[in-house]
């Protein structure tokens, strides 16, 4: 085909699919009706050809008529009902002209004697050979057709499935070299069709690169085929000087086809190596059964079935490597199935062969046998025609039944290899099910427990793909994948949580499909899925096992799904344990965790008061929970730690509660005490350095109130700073009267500008013997009751007045029972933080005390109210 053709089929594929099955018609419809011609024909049953000598017979087929009539290889045929012929095609056509039931004169030729022999002509029948090489031409046809009806429109598919079509009467052993409609077809296919399969291999899987380098060996491979072509026509030779020029004729190919393979790139030559090795085993084995059939006899006709490979590799390259853009779209159950009736097939002709070899066996010794009801006695070469025809008999039966066993044997192992390579083993379920349970009782993580199902499933069902979907809180989520549901993504768990979270029972894929909205589901149909398990507990879906097609492609049967529903059961109760395992033990850890930081938080809290002569100092603090977010500190200069003059009071609270605040108020009150013993002890200077340094390292997590007030107990002064904090209670015992202390400015984390220190103002108290203050944190005040009702400041102030004349402990001892009572049965919501000092006259005696765990719990214990600790 030239390009213009070519181009033109492009533009209408139409006209070459037509051209396509016309051709593959006139080669089918012509080696059938040549096949049936054959099979009706007469026939002497004997073989004869050219030699130097005459027509010889070179075969006698065993019992038929020309060995009835005494035929012998080596004879000379010299004439047939007295007419002479030049050479075996002229006595071919002389023995055509007769039909079965006739008896025809033979004269022959046996060392210098010429003989006349009568000959009754038989039909030739079925011969397995033939219609095997039928099946081979069949499968040739099959391979063209389904390139070219797919991809009409490419150069490369146009010659590849022209090639083969053409190629396809090579490989029915009939009309090897002779005239006639079928004679013409081999002609075509041995000198057009196999230089046309060169051409066609420089346009896949893509054209060549190489085209212009490559045309030249395509050009010589036509020339090739017309030259010795031509030469067999004009010269007629003799059989075997037949066959040794097509020999040399695909010798010369193969050089031809592998100078154009060396030219493509390795991406090309991987692509066509199993198709040139095909060819090149063509090349080979071709002659070779020609030239032992000749040799030995009929049975060497098999050796040619061997030209199957090149359909076969074809298909295979053409689905492997996607030539022309052609994937595999035959099912994987119909190629079973084709096999397996292959298998049957081939088996059944081999059994009849052999059936037919023992039939035509000439026993040398005569065996009798003679059975009585205790036993079997046999005799050889005993005079007994009977017992003879008993033996022979016997002999057919043994063999038939050993023959018999054989063929079940060959069947069964070739039907287990089958299912082997198929993925159709059948495994125990009720075996793999006890293995399953183990791996259930093993397994105590969610995540190993999905890893090994999915792989144990795969294994057992033969499936190309699993998934296991876990529910979590209103959605799936992908635990584990395997094969092709590797693919599977959250998308695709939130879409089938949409319409699968009411599933109770296995469901085919499709029956969740909504033709509305085709591309509802669509990961999961690109992942091969077809069946949804769920997995149910106490009548509540925990989750979702996928199962994707099988490996045979075979639907899900009955014992499938009475596996998959028992398996199911037993997986939703092993992942609830396991799910209750981790909560179990996660509980464990957090039970852990927290002491180790309450342990930690308890640590950072001043371990005791400092000793000063003129203030006493008592303080309690109280987490919600396990820890909590209040914070109080004491820091004092180093110039004199026994009775130091300076003493700083903090207290603050971080937004939140729990571990996160925790862990953000101790490093709040890492930087503070830093800052405070690298020498930054005003107040002011003090909460801004804090603020400043959360915000240049990146620190704020979240804001801080925090209040911090300077002690000078010589001057008898008191500097106030409010960083957004509550404010400060003060009972002046000069003025007889309690009041707040409200400096301005805002919470620490909020603002790194100017505007922090500019709204951060210090107020300087003078103080007097007997004053009180009282440092807070909002669980003081926001304690709420039964009735909703909150213990409030004024409450507070009440409570300090009324206990003006006490000791700092004894007013922090009040305000608890006070507290507690308040609340009663309620829970507490909130961390309390409280720090009560009061200045005392010289030289009273200090009352250290600080009750950082048990103060406030311990009067709980004992009071009626029962107050209890509770993280909302």
């Amino acid at each position: 085909m030239d390009d213009s053709l070519q181009t033109y089929f492009s533009r209408h594929p139409l006209l070459f699919r037509l051209l396509l099955i016309g051709l593959a018609l006139i080669v089918a419809v012509g080696k059938v009706v040549e096949v049936v011609g054959i099979f009706t024909s007469p026939t002497d049953e004997n073989l004869f050809q050219d030699t130097p000598d005459g027509v010889r017979i070179v075969q006698v087929v065993p019992g038929g008529a020309s060995d009835q009539a005494g035929i012998r290889v080596g004879d000379i045929l010299i004439a047939i009902n007295d007419q002479t012929f030049s050479n075996a095609r002229e006595a071919n056509r002389i023995l055509k002209q007769t039909k079965p039931g006739d008896v025809i004169n033979y004269t022959i030729r046996r060392d210098n004697t010429v003989l006349s022999l009568k000959v009754t002509i038989a039909r030739v029948g079925i011969d397995w050979a033939i219609l095997l090489s039928l099946f081979v031409m069949g499968a040739t046809l099959t391979v063209g057709l389904f390139v070219g009806l797919l991809r009409p429109q490419f150069k490369g598919a146009q010659l590849f499935s022209l090639s083969l079509i053409l190629l396809s009467p090579l490989f029915a052993i009939t009309g090897v070299g002779k005239g006639g409609y079928g004679g013409i077809l081999w002609w075509v296919a041995l000198f057009l069709g196999v230089p046309l399969s060169l051409h066609a291999a420089l346009y896949y899987p893509r054209p060549s690169s190489q085209l212009s380098s490559q045309w030249r060996f395509v050009q010589a491979a036509y020339l090739t085929g017309v030259v010795v072509g031509a030469v067999l026509i004009i010269l007629q030779p003799a059989f075997l000087m037949f066959v040794a020029a097509i020999a040399a004729y695909g010798a010369g190919l193969s050089l031809l086809q592998r100078a154009i393979l060396l030219r493509h790139d390795a991406d090309t030559r991987r692509a066509q190596r199993w198709i040139w090795r095909a060819m090149l085993f063509l090349a080979l084995s071709y002659p070779l059964g020609w030239v032992l059939f000749s040799l030995y006899g009929r049975e060497f006709l098999y050796l040619l079935l061997l030209s199957v490979v090149v359909p076969v590799a074809s298909f295979y390259s053409v689905t492997k490597y996607r030539f022309f853009g052609i994937t595999r779209i035959m099912k994987r159950g119909l190629t079973y199935n084709i096999a397996l009736a292959a298998l049957i097939f081939l088996t059944s002709v081999l059994f009849l062969n052999l059936i037919a070899f023992l039939a035509g066996l000439d026993f040398e010794h005569h065996i009798s046998v003679k059975f009585t009801p205790v036993s079997v006695k046999i005799f050889i070469d005993q005079n007994n025609p009977a017992g003879n025809k008993e033996g022979e008999r016997f002999l057919y039966i043994l063999f038939g039944a050993i023959m018999s066993v054989g063929f079940w044997l060959v069947m069964r192992e070739g039907k287990l290899a089958l299912d082997r390579w198929f993925h159709r083993q059948q495994y125990d379920y009720k075996r793999a099910l006890t293995e399953l349970s183990e791996i259930f009782a093993e397994k105590i993580t969610t995540s190993e427990l999905a890893e090994s199902l999915c792989t144990d499933i795969m294994k057992y069902m033969q499936l190309k793909g699993v998934a296991i979907f876990l529910r979590h809180q209103s959605k799936y989520r992908v635990v584990s994948a395997k094969g092709s549901c590797e693919k599977l993504a959250s998308r695709d768990a939130a879409d089938l949580y949409s319409v699968g979270i009411e599933l109770t029972l296995p469901s085919p894929l499709s029956e969740l499909l909504l033709p509305s909205d085709p591309s509802l589901l669509k990961g999961l149909q690109d992942a091969n899925v077809q069946l949804l398990v769920p997995l149910i507990i106490k009548n509540k879906q925990i989750g979702m096992i996928l199962l994707a097609e099988k490996r045979s492609e075979e639907i899900y049967k009955e014992d499938d799904l009475h596996f998959i529903e028992s398996l199911a059961k037993q997986a939703a109760v092993a992942f609830e344990n396991a799910r209750l395992n981790k909560e179990a033990s996660d509980k464990r850890r957090l039970r852990r965790e927290l002491e180790f930081a309450q342990k930690v938080q308890q640590e950072l809290l001043p371990r005791e008061i400092p000793t000063c002569t003129d203030l006493q100092i008592a303080a309690t603090y109280l987490s919600a929970g396990e820890v909590g977010g209040d914070y109080y500190d004491l820091l004092y200069d180093n110039t004199d730690s026994s009775k130091p003059r300076y003493i700083t009071a903090l207290v603050g609270d971080v937004a939140g509660k729990g571990i996160s605040a925790a862990m953000y108020m101790s490093r709040v009150q890492g930087i503070v005490r830093t800052l405070y013993q690298s020498g930054v002890t005003a107040p002011k200077d003090l909460l801004e350095k804090v603020n400043a340094v959360l915000f240049s390292r990146d620190l704020r997590r979240s804001f801080v109130t925090m209040i911090c007030a300077r002690f000078d107990t010589q001057e008898k002064t008191l500097s106030l700073v409010r960083a957004g904090h509550l404010p400060m209670i003060w009972y002046s015992s000069r003025e007889h009267t309690v009041r707040v202390v409200k400096p301005s400015g805002i919470a620490i984390g909020l603002d790194h500008s100017e505007r922090f220190a500019n709204l951060l103002h210090t107020e300087t108290i003078r103080y007097d013997d007997g004053d009180i203050f009282a440092f807070f944190s909002d669980g003081v005040t926001e304690a709420k009751n039964s009735a909703d009702e909150e213990f409030g400041m004024e409450r507070l102030m009440e409570l300090i007045e009324r206990h003006k004349s006490a000791a700092a402990s004894d007013v922090l001892t009040s305000v608890e029972g006070a507290l507690i009572d308040f609340v009663g049965n309620r829970d507490q919501f909130d961390d309390i933080t409280l720090l009560i000092i009061k200045a005392v006259p010289m030289p009273a005696s200090p009352e250290p005390k600080i009750d950082t765990r048990d103060s406030f719990v311990t009067e709980a214990e004992n009071s009626p109210s029962n107050f209890t600790v509770h993280d909302h």
